[in-house]
């Protein structure tokens, strides 16, 4: 197949560029920077301010990052998927040094190898591997096999640099790009002949173990080396896994015809090619070693704020069928299921000061509380009568309510009425009202902010004003006395769409798409 990637990648991009999928985005873009000199190139937010896409230089090389929902193909509880990356400095020993004090585990410190670099090797905090190295000695394919069959053999020397070693030589050498990514995989050969036939790639460098088989290859794709082993070599990869599946974007010249070779070529299709916001025609794959290839052409070029506005505008048409559905009534039901909250006043010289507090909760999603006279809260709030809580954020379980609301205290009826209700979910509260000094705070709500991050995208929908005296018997309101508390976890009756990410999955492509329109 004719190489579907020679200068194919907009300027600014390598023809490969790996994906890292990661549980902690903004970790490892200031880890690229501290240890690497990484600059970010460009940045999507998602309406909750949280990362959805970053692109990161390092040198000549960019580095694809997102969190672990943008790789669809990934099993939900894993989150991420660790990648492994052999970098090209120009003094290695420095660089390890920076990537240690920047918080990186230390693999292997700084040594000579026999394929001619000083190599050391750390794992980030998001588990990536780095070899990192510079490139003492330039040796060709013969040369490099006999130190290799040395090194089969147990002989010291072969990894020693030689007297006449060229400490000049350019790190990274020619046709190298600073960061190549590593993919280990069980079936070595076979994957070379897949990026062969796919992407036109070359093989440029190899080393074979004694029985012939492949030990390490180096395949040219375009302008950009990809570094492939078995898994013995990736120590950190499981090896009941038998590889370290990676994920690619890959600028070729026609989506479509390198998608029909993947599949021919055994891939397993993930999404059809199709116009995407960002202004690529993309289609993606998963190769039969579990690897993830996003296949992509440019098809306009954005400037960052065109581009943030186009990503706020597909979260704005994927979110209205979830958020419509999460009525007021829901909420109440959801702040019934919590007995604690952390609520925070204001005092006097405008400082914040916060505290965990139990409450109850009114059908008009008043919170009632008790403190005594000598703590912060009762002081501020009868200064201030201001106060927020934040009810929710469990472990396991990313939903929460911001709520701010006035303060007062209930007397008479109203008073007793509401002590019954918090007495009966909170028992020990009955004990304190004997107590000198007790307060009692009733809290209505000004604003009240639900947020589920469970659902992807994510739900938030606000209530303020009307929106919060109405719906007393909307649809999903609870039912029964007035003070009745959920007695089981809630889960709302919402649409859900588990993995949405507008970099991984895409509607149906239109006929006349206003993204391809010419």
């Amino acid at each position: 197949m004719e190489s579907q990637t020679r200068k194919t990648a907009p300027d600014g991009y390598n023809t490969l560029n790996p994906y890292i999928t990661v549980k902690d985005v903004p970790a490892l873009i200031e880890f690229l920077q501290g240890a690497f000199g990484g600059i970010i190139k460009e940045q999507i937010e998602q309406p909750d301010g949280k990362i959805e896409h970053a692109e990161v230089r390092v040198g000549d090389s960019l580095l694809m990052i997102g969190p672990g929902k943008v790789d669809a193909l990934i099993q939900g509880h894993e989150k991420s998927r660790s990648a492994a990356f052999y970098l090209f400095v120009p003094d290695v020993d420095s660089a390890y040094a920076r990537a240690m004090a920047c918080g990186a585990h230390a693999w292997e410190s700084p040594r000579y190898t026999f394929w001619g670099d000083r190599v050391a090797a750390v794992t980030d905090s998001n588990g990536n591997a780095w070899w990192i190295a510079t490139r003492k000695e330039t040796l060709d394919t013969g040369e490099l096999q006999a130190r290799a069959d040395m090194h089969w053999q147990g002989s010291h020397e072969s990894g020693k640099p030689q007297a006449s070693a060229d400490t000049n030589v350019a790190s990274p050498a020619p046709n190298y790009r600073m960061v190549n990514p590593y993919v280990s995989v069980g079936d070595s050969s076979g994957f070379v002949g897949f990026v062969e036939r796919v992407f036109g790639g070359t093989l440029v460098r190899q080393i074979r173990q004694p029985d012939g088989q492949l030990q390490h290859a180096e395949i040219a794709v375009g302008n950009s080396i990809l570094m492939v082993g078995p898994p013995e070599v990736d120590a950190l990869a499981q090896m009941e896994a038998h590889h370290r599946p990676a994920s690619f974007y890959v600028f070729v010249s026609n989506v479509d015809a390198t998608y029909d070779q993947c599949i021919a070529c055994g891939a397993a299709p993930a999404e059809a090619p199709a116009q995407r916001f960002f202004g690529d025609r993309v289609a993606e794959v998963t190769d039969p070693w579990g690897n993830h290839w996003w296949i992509a052409s440019r098809q306009e070029a954005l400037e960052p704020a065109e581009l943030q506005e186009r990503a706020y505008e597909q979260w704005q048409a994927h979110s209205p069928a979830v958020r419509q559905r999460v009525t007021r009534g829901e909420v109440l039901d959801f702040l019934r299921s919590h007995r604690y909250g952390v609520q925070a006043s204001v005092n006097a010289r405008g400082l914040p000061q916060a505290a965990l507090v139990g409450f109850v909760v009114t059908d008009k999603m008043e919170l009632f509380f008790d403190t005594f006279s000598s703590t912060r809260k009762a002081r501020n709030v009868a200064q201030i009568p201001h106060i927020a809580f934040v009810v929710g954020g469990q472990e396991a379980d990313e939903r929460t309510v911001q709520y701010e609301g006035t303060v007062d205290s209930p007397a008479g009826a109203e008073l007793e009425a509401l002590k019954d209700a918090y007495f009966a979910l909170h028992p020990d509260a009955l004990r304190r009202s004997r107590l000198p000094g007790i307060r009692y705070y009733r809290v209505k709500p000004r604003w009240v902010r639900y947020t589920n991050f469970n659902a992807a995208p994510a739900q938030i929908v606000a209530f303020e004003g009307a929106a919060l005296d109405s719906g007393q018997n909307e649809p999903g309101a609870s039912s029964g006395p007035h003070y009745t508390h959920a007695k089981g976890p809630w889960a709302p009756t919402v649409l859900h769409e588990p993995d949405f990410n507008a970099f991984a999955k895409s509607a149906p492509e239109e006929p006349k798409s206003a993204l391809g329109a010419e």
